[in-house]
C-alpha cells in the first residue's frame, strides 16, 4: 500500500507549499503547491466550513484514502483524494501556479515562491500508486 505524506513547508496569504514524502522510505517525492489555507487552525475547518471557499481552499489536515481516477480535463490517470470533509473532486496533478489549481495538490519541482516545473510526476504517481496495488492513503500535516 502507497502511504503518502504532505508536510506543508511555506503558508502563504495567496498559495501553501509543502513537500511530498513516500512515508515508508522517507524519500521526498516531489514539492507541492495548493490554495491557502484559509482557517485559522489546521482542523478549525471541520467545525468553522464558513472558512472554507470553494476551489480555492487548502485541504485540512487528516489522512485520507486515494484512488486512480480517469480526468477528463487533464485527459489522463490521475491520484483522487477520497472522504475529505467539505471537499470534493481533490486530484494531485501537475501545475505551474495556483492559478492551476481548483483545490487540487499541484505537484512538481519547485521553481521559485509559488512555482512549480513539470517534472513529469502525475505520470510517476500514478505509476507508483498502481505498482502498490492500487492502495494507498495520504496523511496531510500542516
Amino acid at each position: 500500500m502507497l502511504n503518502l505524506k504532505l508536510i506543508t513547508l511555506e503558508k502563504k496569504t495567496v498559495y501553501t507549499e509543502g513537500i511530498l514524502i513516500d512515508d515508508l522510505s522517507g524519500r521526498v517525492i516531489c514539492n507541492t503547491l495548493e490554495d491557502p489555507i484559509r482557517f485559522p487552525y489546521a482542523d478549525s475547518e471541520l467545525e468553522h466550513p464558513e472558512y472554507k471557499v470553494p476551489s480555492q481552499t487548502a485541504i485540512p489536515s487528516g489522512t485520507f484514502n486515494l484512488c486512480l481516477h480517469r480526468s477528463k480535463s487533464l485527459g489522463k490517470f490521475t491520484i483522487m483524494l477520497l472522504n475529505v470533509p467539505n471537499f470534493s473532486y481533490i486530484l494531485m496533478h501537475y501545475g505551474r501556479t495556483i492559478e492551476n489549481t481548483s483545490g487540487c495538490i499541484l505537484c512538481g519541482k519547485r521553481s521559485g515562491p509559488g512555482l512549480l516545473v513539470d517534472i513529469g510526476m502525475t505520470d510517476y504517481l500514478v505509476s507508483l500508486f498502481q505498482s502498490e496495488l492500487s492502495k494507498g492513503v495520504i496523511q496531510i500535516l500542516r
